[in-house]
């Protein structure tokens, strides 16, 4: 049957079309095949394995044509939805492949439906570091070794997302900050406070195992008594959209004094002191410094 090819476009779409596909073809806004008419800004299905939904972007007649007429070969310019995912490339489907045009709610169920598949949530383990509690250690304690799995809507572990038609393979990244002493207050954002903190640690995981990130213990990261962040960040971004991110509050306490100091009023230490006091005179006033292990301020 022949199809009829309707809003022939100008020169300037007729010679990227030409380029793109050939110059034996002309581009329209819409085509008719039989009962059904097809325009572009439809979003139609196709009989394709797998499955494609997109926007029509135009038609291709498969003939230069002068004007709006038939031709029995002809496809359409189809950009798959959401874009965010699939990018904006624009394929050539031949006409035959049509099968339907969806409404507004079924293009929507469809974007829903494919974004149910992205990585959408991060967890680790051991579980209490994801409660959102501040994580509680004492100085000197190592970080314990973390496993973390990106899941989709369905709980579904991921390794892998597609972001502008591209699969990529999914990596974890994860940042140690030292945010300051505990007297600084609580950060009101942690993405401030950690741009301003000094960064302790950085670890890349991109071979995850049985479809887990997995990292080992930080040793000796957790000397200074103060507040922590511990981050981790999926990458690349799943469609565009924000990346992936679980932070962990760390509180760090000093441990027990393991050595003192003893101080002459306005700080100098009385062990390097050789300043003596004549008989009878006052003292001056004396202050005791006590540390522990890590040389924090001790209690």
């Amino acid at each position: 049957r022949t199809l009829k090819f309707e809003g022939i476009n100008g020169a300037e779409a007729q010679a990227a079309a030409r380029r793109d596909h050939g110059e034996m073809c002309t581009r329209f806004d819409r085509v008719v095949a039989g009962d059904e008419a097809i325009a572009a800004g439809d979003v139609v299905q196709l009989k394709t394995t797998p499955k494609v939904v997109g926007r029509v972007e135009g038609v291709l007649a498969g003939k230069v044509m002068r004007s709006d007429g038939r031709h029995s070969a002809g496809f359409l310019l189809v950009a798959q939805i959401p874009s965010e995912v699939f990018g904006r490339r624009v394929q050539a489907f031949p006409v035959r492949r049509f099968k339907a045009k969806l409404s507004t709610a079924e293009a929507e169920a469809h974007c829903k439906k494919v974004w149910g598949k992205a990585p959408c949530h991060v967890a680790v383990e051991p579980l209490h570091l994801a409660t959102g509690k501040v994580a509680s250690f004492g100085a000197g304690d190592n970080f314990p070794p973390t496993y973390v799995a990106v899941t989709n809507a369905a709980g579904q572990r991921c390794t892998k997302c597609v972001t502008e038609g591209k699969k990529q393979n999914l990596s974890v990244v994860q940042r140690l900050y030292f945010l300051g002493d505990d007297g600084a207050g609580e950060p009101q954002d942690n993405r401030a406070a950690a741009a301003e903190g000094e960064e302790l640690l950085c670890v890349t995981n991109c071979t995850p195992k049985h479809e887990i990130f997995g990292f080992e213990k930080v040793k000796g990261g957790l000397k200074r008594s103060g507040r922590y962040l511990m981050r981790f960040t999926v990458e690349p971004a799943a469609g565009g959209r924000k990346p992936l991110s679980l932070e962990v509050n760390i509180s760090v306490s000093a441990g027990p004094c393991s050595r003192m100091e003893l101080e002459w009023a306005g700080g100098q230490d009385l062990a390097s002191s050789h300043d003596g006091c004549a008989l009878g005179e006052p003292m001056p006033d004396l202050s005791l410094r006590l540390f522990d292990d890590n040389d924090n301020p001790a209690p």
